[in-house]
């Protein structure tokens, strides 16, 4: 099966529902403290895709893409951390 734009952009659809459905019901602040969890490996699923996509010539193809996918969470948590 070939990746293709629609399964990424699929998984950040669903991202964004379970961030707006955990703001609206403040299951952020509730014991349900497994839902950023859930949202951060399906973040990483959407960038290893991307990554995928993007890359299709490289031999050294899962170390790259784990790079690549590190650096954007840490990223992502470091601005985060400071705007919020």
């Amino acid at each position: 099966m070939q990746l293709r734009v629609w399964h990424i952009l699929f998984i950040v659809c669903v991202i964004t529902i379970l961030h707006i459905s955990a703001i609206l019901f403040g299951w952020y602040d509730s014991n349900i403290i497994w839902i950023d969890n859930i949202e951060h490996i399906l973040a990483g699923i959407a960038l290893s895709m991307l990554f995928i996509m993007i890359d299709k010539d490289n031999n050294r193809k899962i170390i790259l893409m784990l790079v690549f996918v590190l650096i954007t969470a840490t990223l992502w948590e470091v601005l985060e951390f400071l705007f919020l």
